[in-house]
């Protein structure tokens, strides 16, 4: 029953029975409606049918067209295919270009942040060295003398240097190629909250954090928002191994 069942479904769904029905319906439209319609008796629409349809109007001109559409339709598959190819290769091709930009601008991001990050982590490495160092000294005297001197000697490289948190924003937004709205500090001036008018990638404004601590010298929060909504896009808090070396 099964089997019978999907071969009559299969016959129903062949596009020969599909092309036969529509163009019986063409040729005959004007029996079929008046039999559904008509306010007459059944005797009478069965014979108004029976003297306006032929043999060659329900059998044989539907038949040779479905026949030749069946024959033709494939063909005008391939002419559409064949029309189109071009359009269809060069949309293709523009997509595939897009891609191919969007990610190799993802990966630079990426290698430009992690080229910064990397640069931090040595320097502090490099740091704790010599602390170390320091602390392997025996001479007590010696050894704290030498802290004062280092502590000195970082505070004039390093202290008398640290600008304002908006002039390291401006700097970092500048490097990193992002425009802003406005900028302000927030938080006791141990963050900043930006506002953008364009859109900016979560990599971007993730290199725009690690150059805004890197202008400013100290931990700093980041709040970026669009200057249209004040929606949130993208936010950052204090690094905390620059909080350890406060």
């Amino acid at each position: 029953m099964k089997e019978f069942i999907e071969a009559l479904t299969h016959r129903i769904r062949s596009p020969v029975l599909g092309y036969y029905s529509v163009a019986a319906v063409a040729l005959n439209w004007k029996p079929i409606f008046y039999l559904l319609a008509a306010n007459e008796g059944v005797l009478e629409r069965i014979a108004y049918v029976d003297a306006n349809t032929t043999y060659w109007s329900v059998i044989i001109y539907p038949l040779a067209a479905s026949l030749l559409l069946s024959l033709l339709y494939p063909w005008l598959q391939f002419v559409v295919l064949w029309l189109i190819r071009k359009p269809t290769r060069l949309r293709n091709t523009l997509y595939a270009e897009n891609e191919h930009e969007h990610l190799a601008k993802k990966l630079e991001f990426e290698q430009l942040r992690g080229a910064i990050i990397a640069e931090r982590e040595q320097q502090l490495i490099e740091k704790k060295k010599r602390d170390q160092e320091v602390e392997d000294i025996d001479n007590e005297e010696l050894k704290q003398d030498l802290k004062a001197e280092l502590h000195q000697l970082r505070n004039e490289e390093y202290g008398d240097k640290t600008i304002s948190l908006v002039e390291a924003a401006s700097l970092a937004l500048k490097k990193v190629g992002i425009k802003a709205d406005k900028t302000v500090t927030t938080g006791g001036s141990t963050g900043v909250r930006i506002w953008l008018t364009d859109h900016a990638p979560n990599e971007q404004l993730k290199l725009l954090h690690d150059e805004l601590v890197s202008f400013h010298g100290k931990p700093v929060a980041l709040d970026v928002r669009d200057f249209k909504s004040d929606e949130p896009i993208y936010s950052a808090s204090r690094p905390s191994y620059l909080k350890k070396n406060k």
